[in-house]
């Protein structure tokens, strides 16, 4: 493979490529702004090939050091930077870097040459997507190099429901705007964001259930019935509230959990079009974002009605015998 070069059976329009043509692929929408910048995408589309017919191919020394190289260079950008462009993480870079250290060049290698060409397709697909050796390239995640056509603001759904959920949903919003940059998605911080989620949920459904066996404990004591009958105090109503909100949290988290799951085993095309999917609906991200705070937001008023039942019942409880006695 030391000739490498992309060509059609059928004459094309034109000797020279056009520029400023725009590419459409699964990773989304790029504009082509030089004949290097293209050059990219031309090897992306040559080792994605010879991952699909690996079995005849025999890699070449260069093609192994260009490999080694882009590694090496991408493992100590991601362990040196928190925004690193490269599509893997150290741990993930690490166990891939075992796979091809024992590839043989100059050799019919099926299983080799399978590895070596998947990891250089995605090398040279997320350098063509971020216009890698351009001016104005994107240097990190967090920064994009597309113009933005307009500020996006806020709809006022979300500026009306934020203060019910306490202001959580802005949060949220927030992360997507930091995952989804130029209309693309690095899956590792989307990974990490979707298990801090799941983290969050599992651990708000242990205090949910051992709240309710409290509020069921406490709605059985007989003195805060107060004169008794079919009315119930305040503590208890509260108490009832209580309940049911802790009650939605476990159910809540548990739906959450199950709809969720596939994102932490899933590719970075399954986050990008799940973003861009809800992204281009009117509401959709931010739905998304209400939906994921209804968890916490559940947590704070279930506490909130929680602390005001056992505070009104301790009240019932002590002012009247710490009050004076009136002289007969």
């Amino acid at each position: 493979m030391s000739k490498q070069a992309v060509f059609w059976f059928e004459p094309s329009e034109g000797e020279e490529p056009t520029i400023s043509a725009h590419l459409v692929t699964d990773y989304g929408v790029r504009c082509v702004v030089s004949q290097p910048h293209l050059g990219l995408a031309v090897k992306w589309q040559f080792w994605l090939h010879v991952e699909l017919f690996p079995g005849h191919r025999a890699l070449s020394q260069d093609a192994m050091q260009e490999l080694q190289h882009a590694f090496d260079l991408g493992q100590c950008d991601a362990i040196t930077s928190q925004n690193s462009m490269f599509p893997y993480d150290p741990d993930t870079a690490t166990r891939l870097s075992k796979c091809f250290k024992s590839i043989t060049t100059d050799k019919a290698n099926g299983a080799g040459t399978f590895i070596a060409a998947r990891l250089l397709g995605t090398i040279y697909r997320e350098r063509f997507m971020a216009f890698w050796g351009e001016p104005g390239a994107r240097l990190t995640r967090s920064e994009g190099a597309l113009q933005k056509d307009t500020e996006k603001r806020h709809s006022w759904f979300l500026i009306l429901v934020s203060p019910i959920f306490f202001f959580m949903p802005f949060l949220y919003m927030q992360e997507f705007e930091g995952l989804y940059v130029d209309k693309t998605v690095h899956y590792y911080p989307w990974r990490m964001f979707i298990d801090g989620l799941k983290k969050d949920w599992e651990n708000s459904i242990t205090p949910a259930t051992v709240l309710i066996a409290t509020n069921i404990s406490f709605l059985s004591i007989n003195s805060i019935d107060g004169k008794g009958g079919p009315r119930k105090s305040t503590a208890q109503i509260m108490s009832y509230i209580s309940t049911i909100l802790a009650t939605f949290i476990y159910i809540v988290c548990q739906i959450l959990q199950r709809h969720h799951r596939h994102h932490i085993h899933g590719q970075a095309t399954d986050a990008l079009q799940y973003i861009s999917r809800r992204s281009e609906r009117l509401i959709g991200l931010e739905a998304v974002a209400v939906a994921f705070s209804i968890p916490t937001a559940l947590f704070l008023w279930r506490s909130i009605r929680f602390m005001r039942s056992h505070g009104m019942s301790l009240t019932f409880c002590f002012v009247p015998a710490c009050s004076p006695s009136l002289p007969p």
